[in-house]
């Protein structure tokens, strides 16, 4: 009859460990579980970070051309002052 007790206990210890098991967390890819609404705020996270690229880059373009521009209107306003003194200075020598 000790037998018998015996391996009831150990089906007992068993059966306990199986419902554990069961029971445990599952092991998943380390990301949770994504609902509609976490890949809604993702995909808003997203399109809203593309626009600030966007953006940046269009004020990054927008500063460019203004330097651009303002190098290209010094050159202007120093070309005419050339051409001014080398025209008065051939009036003074005629």
């Amino acid at each position: 009859m000790s037998a018998g007790l015996t391996t009831t206990k150990s089906l007992g210890a068993l059966a306990g460990r199986l419902a554990t098991n069961r029971l445990a967390a599952q092991k998943t890819s380390g990301a949770p579980a994504q609902t509609k609404t976490a890949v809604l705020v993702e995909d808003d996270a997203g399109q809203s970070r593309l626009a600030a690229k966007k953006m940046a880059e269009e004020k990054a373009r927008a500063r460019t051309l203004a330097r651009a521009q303002a190098v290209a209107e010094k050159l202007s306003t120093a070309t005419d002052q050339v051409a001014s003194a080398i025209a008065e200075a051939n009036s003074a020598v005629v």
